[in-house]
């Protein structure tokens, strides 16, 4: 990833993945919790629900992926309350708060473990 600027504002650290332009924002709050939002575009093509759909499959899982409530399960494991989400009009967003920042680092690291 690549630092990129954001108005030099204090406290804030962005950063653009080259690979995938995928663009992550820090933001140094004072304070024992911290905070993510993970907001993917889902802008859709025609009226069947499909973002709303695959929001809820992220927390349900289906019949070929059966792991509902792990997210959850993982997110109280770093120390966590749980996750949310909700589907805009162009955009779905994940939420997770956890105790400190070494929590939340927890949970981010799983989702970017290399599979063998």
């Amino acid at each position: 990833m690549s630092k990129t600027s954001l108005g030099q504002q204090p406290g804030i650290r962005c950063f653009r993945s080259e690979k995938n332009g995928l663009n992550v924002i820090f933001c140094d709050v004072p304070g024992p919790l911290c905070s993510a939002a993970v907001v993917v575009l889902t802008e859709p093509l025609n009226d069947y629900g499909l973002p709303h759909t695959l929001e809820h499959l992220v927390f349900c899982g289906s019949k070929t992926t059966p792991l509902r409530g792990f997210l959850d399960t993982f997110a109280t494991r770093c120390l966590s309350e749980g996750t949310n989400a909700w589907t805009s009009e162009d955009h779905t967003a994940y939420t997770i708060e956890t105790v400190g920042h070494d929590a939340m680092r927890g949970f981010f690291f799983f989702f970017f473990l290399k599979k063998k």
